[in-house]
């Protein structure tokens, strides 16, 4: 069912994922620059394209996850791909700002942003431990019958 707390922490992910793709990541040292969000690199540079494709795939995967609560078992899988993708998502994030910031002098960036894949992760894992107790749960029904 969707009004599953489950659901609601899915979603606060796809929310973070979301805002992570189109808010802008850094300042850049040239005033004439504005600042740059991840779907803005995407436009300019397809080379750097691997972080906002990657972003908004877990945002729609999250979202897929969160109707398919008819199968337990398939959406605990999916939420395990789900965390396994973000944690990859973050350190790639970690190692790009980490190059851009120490190698290319981007200028400052936005902490909270940054901090969004890391909330999302936080939520996907919340949501996965709903999934399990529910699974848990449902087993533990089935025994008594």
């Amino acid at each position: 069912m969707l009004q599953r707390i489950q659901s609601v922490y899915l979603f606060l992910g796809a929310v973070a994922m979301i805002l992570f793709t189109f808010l802008p990541l850094y300042n850049p040292l040239d005033e004439g620059d504005a600042s740059r969000s991840l779907w803005d690199t995407l436009i300019q540079s397809p080379s750097t394209a691997v972080i906002p494709i990657v972003s908004l795939l877990v945002t729609v995967l999250s979202l897929i996850v969160i109707f398919q609560y008819g199968n337990l078992k398939r959406q605990l899988r999916n939420v395990n791909i789900l965390i396994c993708i973000t944690v990859t998502l973050v350190l790639i994030v970690g190692v790009n700002i980490y190059n851009a910031v120490t190698l290319n002098g981007i200028g400052s960036v936005n902490l909270w942003i940054t901090a969004l894949p890391v909330s999302a992760l936080l939520m996907f894992v919340l949501g996965r431990r709903g999934v399990k107790s529910d699974k848990q749960l449902l087993e533990s029904a089935d025994r008594i019958r």
